[in-house]
């Protein structure tokens, strides 16, 4: 199975430094994403630490890191610096590490995008000017619609890359020699104020040539943001050209080609041919058996159906009239799952770090990591199982009555979470702290009495008690 992996390094309330992480999977053909746990990076906050953490959690919970295809990030170098520098993010380490190189970084789009007017100008008179006419434009990269589309799970990469074209092209034309893209009335306004009056008002005129040209060059500053913040993903568009349903059906007369997919397979299984699992060979006969049922299929695609409900149908349908259908493709399914379950944002982990802001507010700021990790783990995973009552009904002699209890899974994380709250090996509680659970078990209670007695004085008493005063 497929594994794509979300994370995100934040400090707690308490100071504490850790890592969030959810994991992207398929089940029942359709992508799901889960909250997976939290790292306590004991205050190292490195790339290195990260990955020693991630590592023994894997070892601990049977993972083998050979299914992981995606690391989802938020930009941080932490994680995305590449191999050839001088320092290595956690997805080079991790390719490094465990010698797979199909491991792509997968940052988040919706970042991305808000974080392109991120890189400010320099500070000068024509700059702080210019700061005040265009201040807007971080509030449309950081608010607008299409930071909000870009938060979709399910977002198509040709339809991503078609709206960053877009933009550029607008930004383009905006830097541009002509004055016509100003609008008719900021440009009878330059017109008339050339000789530095507006009617019977005197205005002190600046430098408006140097203010176009710091305009234009703001403007240019942006599109390189963009060139580099959504670099062209080979791996990515090759993926979307034998998956994306939308492409498919735009491109339903080529898809009966012989020709067609077959560069963009060359290039993806040499890129997962060390996938476990995976059949280097045997995929190239799947796919030219396969693309005929996508076709035969095609009749009933529609824009109204999305990308993953149509792969399920497909599957159900076919399943339904031939129970060997996955095994013939097995591994044109391997490429299927690993794109769908492509991360185009994080957003799932700014969700999970709201939800432990919840959890350790300012009153609870003390809860410890191990702590948190569980209570975030009844939050996220349980959350069904909390709402959710089970009714036995038993009789008695006199009344017969409802018992209401929680399900055994989230009553067994309970208990958990108390039995290694009170361990004394844990630091979940002061040491200084004496519980009824720390008395053994044979132990029998007595009462301490003090004794009220009246003492006698002696002289060697007295002598002490004078020394103390």
């Amino acid at each position: 199975m497929v594994i794509d992996w979300m994370m995100d390094e934040t400090t707690s309330r308490s100071a504490e430094k850790s890592c969030i992480i959810y994991v992207r999977y398929m089940e029942n053909f359709e992508s799901k994403t889960s909250y997976y746990g939290l790292l306590e990076l004991d205050g190292d906050g490195t790339a290195n630490n990260i990955v020693k953490s991630l590592v023994r959690l894997w070892e601990q919970d049977g993972i083998n890191p050979a299914n992981t295809c995606w690391i989802a990030s938020d930009n941080a170098p932490t994680f995305t610096i590449e191999r050839d520098s001088i320092y290595e993010g956690v997805v080079a380490k991790l390719k490094q590490l465990f010698s797979i190189e199909y491991i792509e970084s997968s940052p988040c789009m919706a970042h991305s995008f808000a974080l392109v007017d991120g890189q400010k100008p320099i500070r000068a008179p024509c700059i702080e000017k210019l700061e005040s006419t265009i201040g807007e434009i971080h509030n449309y990269f950081g608010r607008s619609p299409i930071t909000k589309s870009m938060q979709h799970d399910h977002l198509s990469y040709f339809n991503l890359m078609d709206i960053i074209k877009e933009k550029q092209t607008v930004l383009n034309h905006c830097r541009s020699e002509s004055t016509s893209i100003m609008g008719p009335t900021l440009t009878s306004y330059i017109e008339a104020t050339e000789l530095g009056s507006f009617g019977s008002f005197k205005i002190k005129l600046g430098d408006r040539v140097m203010f176009f040209n710091d305009c234009r060059k703001h403007i240019q500053r942006l599109l390189q943001e963009l060139d580099k913040r959504f670099k062209p993903s080979i791996v990515q568009e090759h993926l979307s050209m034998l998956f994306d349903v939308q492409h498919l059906i735009k491109n339903k007369n080529e898809l009966d080609s012989i020709e067609y997919g077959r560069r963009s397979l060359d290039i993806l299984r040499k890129k997962y041919k060390n996938l476990p699992d995976f059949d280097y060979n045997l995929v190239k006969n799947e796919w030219e058996s396969f693309k005929p049922v996508v076709f035969d299929y095609k009749q009933s695609l529609s824009y109204d159906v999305s990308e993953q409900q149509i792969w399920k149908y497909l599957i159900t349908f076919k399943l339904s009239t031939n129970n060997f259908f996955i095994d013939e493709y097995k591994n044109i399914f391997i490429l299927l799952n690993v794109y769908l379950i492509y991360p185009t944002n994080s957003v799932e982990c700014e969700r999970g770090l709201s939800a432990m802001s919840r959890n350790q507010s300012i009153g609870r700021s003390r809860l410890s990591i191990p702590t948190l990790q569980v209570l975030m783990a009844v939050r996220l995973l349980l959350k069904d199982d909390i709402r959710r009552k089970d009714t036995e009904t038993f009789f008695s002699d006199t009344y017969n009555k409802d018992v209401f209890f929680y399900s055994v899974r989230c009553q067994q994380i309970v208990e958990k979470a108390f039995l290694s709250w009170i361990d004394k090996d844990h630091s979940r509680r002061l040491r200084q702290v004496q519980l009824l659970t720390d008395v053994p078990v044979g132990c029998q209670p007595t009462k301490q009495a003090r004794s009220v007695a009246k003492r006698n004085l002696s002289i060697m008493n007295l002598k002490e008690i004078c020394k103390k005063i």
